[in-house]
């Protein structure tokens, strides 16, 4: 996917000139191939706009490119909007006859988003902050978690769906992870988050082994490093999962050992301390938990005002005052 500087530049020229002239000297596949590639970049790198641009461009050319579809479904999923939503889950489902692992997954984390819009509609329903034409604002709420649910329950289908066509991918698995803590289903969604981190596991040895090869180049390097990075984030974030996993089902020495292992990947998380710190509490380890809510005070840059930091203060004050106890006794 990378290409060297020099043709990188004369790429982007001839994108330009194919969006703008009937008379590229490039063929109308050749056209599209180059839009599927910076489409595929510019997602990659997270700049949504530009990607939706280059497969737009490319589906002006052939509105039923599949790669290009995929790309655009995806742009409107990492947005997550209502709209953003319901234009994603119509190109996923457009697409399911495809038999595409990607396609199954993308439906799946339309859905997954799809039944969380639901899920905080019928809690602004129910409250009172959003309006409704329902005389009944309680029966609404119920009906919007009602339908909340059976997009989840589909989410999770497809979701299987993608593993049985591509077993052990790590998307999948992560969305699984997620609708099944969405549905409660806790016990279910830790044993996803424990097979996501072996698989992630095993991912990143492969890419430092990778790295560590001779004469790679500088393209492959950043490629390498890129996906490093990804797997990295993929791996605090599942650690953290567990943790609220296993604190939920009563497992704290467990979900302590998750946060330290996430401490490990992320030191400079400053929450990561904030959560490790009323574990110990819980957990009676008063010196580790002082120790922690100190970290969490020297690295977190909110605002001396914010509840977390006012929250913190408090937290350093009990710990304090109870070890001073221990200690006079």
């Amino acid at each position: 996917m990378q290409l060297p500087r020099t043709i990188a530049i004369a790429c982007l020229f001839a994108v330009a000139a194919c969006s703008s002239s009937d008379e590229s000297p490039l063929s109308e596949e050749e056209r599209i191939k180059l839009h599927r590639e910076y489409a595929s970049k510019f997602f990659a790198t997270g700049d949504y706009a530009q990607a939706e641009h280059q497969a737009n461009l490319g589906l002006a050319l052939d509105d039923d490119e599949p790669e290009l579809l995929l790309i655009k479904g995806w742009v409107h999923v990492k947005r997550g909007k209502s709209e953003d939503v319901r234009i994603a889950e119509r190109i996923f489902r457009d697409l399911a006859d495809a038999k595409d692992y990607r396609t199954q997954i993308g439906l799946g984390e339309a859905l997954e988003r799809k039944g969380v819009l639901y899920w905080e509609s019928a809690a602004a329903v129910e409250s009172g902050e959003r309006s409704t034409q329902a005389k009944d604002r309680v029966k609404r709420a119920e009906e919007l978690r009602t339908e909340a649910k059976r997009f989840w329950r589909e989410s999770v289908a497809s979701y299987n769906q993608a593993l049985k066509t591509k077993p052990d991918t790590v998307p999948a698995i992560n969305g699984l992870q997620r609708v099944c803590a969405l549905q409660g289903e806790h016990a279910k969604a830790l044993e996803y988050s424990f097979q996501l981190l072996d698989l992630e596991r095993k991912e990143l040895d492969f890419w430092r082994t990778d790295l560590a090869r001779p004469n790679i180049s500088a393209a492959q390097e950043t490629e390498m490093r890129r996906l490093l990075a990804e797997g990295e984030r993929l791996m605090i974030e599942t650690h953290l999962q567990a943790s609220s996993l296993l604190v939920t089902l009563g497992r704290k020495e467990e979900a302590l050992e998750q946060l330290d292992s996430a401490a490990a990947l992320a030191p400079q998380r400053a929450e990561i301390y904030s959560r490790r710190s009323q574990l110990r509490r819980d957990l009676g380890q008063l010196e580790g938990a002082l120790a922690d809510i100190e970290e969490f005070l020297r690295r977190s840059t909110l605002d001396a005002k914010h509840p977390d930091v006012k929250r913190a203060l408090e937290m350093r004050a009990e710990f304090e005052l109870a070890l001073g106890g221990a200690a006079a006794g």
